[in-house]
């Protein structure tokens, strides 16, 4: 059964615990003030790099600007304007799963700001010193809210955890270690290895195992996953590909304009997109869903449903598995919890739809049976893909050996 209370609170609270057992003196109700050290003229800082572009904090803000570096493969600056028009959808979808009241959702998107043209003389005349000089040369943006990172307790805590003891008082100066967001990669278990020094806890990925060594129950992060997918696949009809689910900390709540919808955003980019600005305010912590730059449609038919499917198994290992041998009972808590919640929700949303319509407008009865077959389809894709690994290992060890 999937977590009956708010999952940011009870990670916050079950994290908490953890800490105070370990006397890092966190305390639950604490609220955390951001501080800032840069130069007045060079408030972009950069924190990380993602298949669009290179990301930068705006400091003082709570924003994050996606910098499209036109020179990287598959064409950044169309993904990056596929990733605002996703974006863009998939926050009307929320906004519309809240208006007819089948939330509160256990997982959140960040607030979407504003699509930055290269051409933009206006934005790029007033901004452009803000930049490393490397990056001093107008292209095209993304601006949306910036997932703030992990509270210094829990990064410390994960340091203390993983990183090899010769390396960690390092680990926790790095300046690079500060911008901690975790991947939560609840259908991966580690592969053992030597650790190395090479330790960083920008993008860091926790495994399924490393929960639960953390006593971090896997199946509080489920439902919030299962949502996510339950929104983008019926409300907004997209395959969620190479989505990325992530823990970190947010701003409160902010009043902000309009965005476009979905429907009026030209195919191609328009000339004539122009920033906005945002204020920042204090933290809470919230499971996060980002990076919709490889998001594409998908038809309400068993079609649509293989594409998902398909994309499910792209994306890195963040949904729960479908256990497939006695060998996987731990999965199998978390994977019953996700299903759950995905088949339970997706009827909800899809009855919803039926009755009031949505962002793509009128959708029929014949739709009810697709989250199920979605589910099936998984496990069944689940069992073909290790039959296959099964019949490769074979094949490697039938193979004679190397000749010296």
């Amino acid at each position: 059964m999937a977590p009956s209370l708010e999952a940011g609170a009870r990670i916050f609270l079950q994290l908490a615990e953890k800490l105070e057992e370990e006397n890092l003196g966190i305390v639950i109700t604490q609220r955390y003030q951001r501080t800032f050290e840069a130069d007045e003229q060079q408030i972009l800082r950069d924190i990380g790099a993602g298949s669009c572009g290179t990301v930068f904090e705006w400091v003082g803000k709570s924003q994050v600007v996606k910098y499209s570096k036109d020179s990287w493969s598959l064409d950044p600056s169309i993904q990056l304007y596929n990733d605002y028009r996703r974006h863009t959808l998939f926050e009307q979808a929320f906004k519309w799963v809240d208006k007819h009241n089948l939330g509160p959702l256990q997982i959140r998107i960040p607030k979407l700001f504003s699509f930055v043209a290269k051409d933009d003389t206006s934005w790029w005349d007033v901004n452009i010193h803000r930049f490393p000089e490397q990056y001093q040369v107008p292209s095209n943006l993304l601006v949306t809210e910036r997932i703030l990172p992990l509270p210094q307790p829990f990064r410390h805590a994960l340091i203390d955890r993983y990183c090899p003891e010769n390396a960690r008082e390092a680990a926790k100066a790095d300046r690079l270690n500060k911008d901690a967001l975790v991947r939560l990669l609840v259908g991966k278990r580690r592969i053992p290895r030597r650790r190395t020094f090479q330790f960083s806890l920008r993008n860091y990925g926790l495994h399924e195992d490393q929960m639960e060594e953390l006593n971090l129950d896997p199946t509080i992060f489920s439902a919030p996953m299962a949502e996510v997918l339950a929104v983008l696949h019926w409300v907004a009809r997209s395959d969620a590909k190479d989505i990325e689910i992530v823990l970190g900390s947010s701003a409160s709540e902010s009043e902000y304009g309009p965005l476009p919808e979905f429907s009026a955003l030209p195919d191609e980019q328009p000339p004539n997109f122009k920033a906005t600005t945002w204020n920042f305010k204090q933290r809470t912590l919230h499971v996060w869903a980002l990076d919709f730059n490889q998001c594409t449609d998908i038809t309400m038919d068993h079609k649509g449903v293989a594409k998902a499917v398909n994309a499910f198994y792209i994306n890195d290992q963040y949904f729960p598995r479908p256990p497939i041998d006695e060998k996987e009972r731990a999965n199998r808590a978390a994977w019953q919890a996700f299903m759950d919640r995905y088949l339970r929700f997706s009827q909800l949303i899809i009855k919803a739809l039926v009755t009031l319509g949505g962002p793509h407008g009128y959708s029929t009865d014949d739709m009810l049976s697709l989250p199920t077959l979605f589910i099936e389809e998984l496990e069944l894709e689940r069992h073909r893909r290790a039959k296959r690994a099964r019949e490769a290992e074979e094949r490697t060890r039938d193979l004679p050996p190397p000749i010296d």
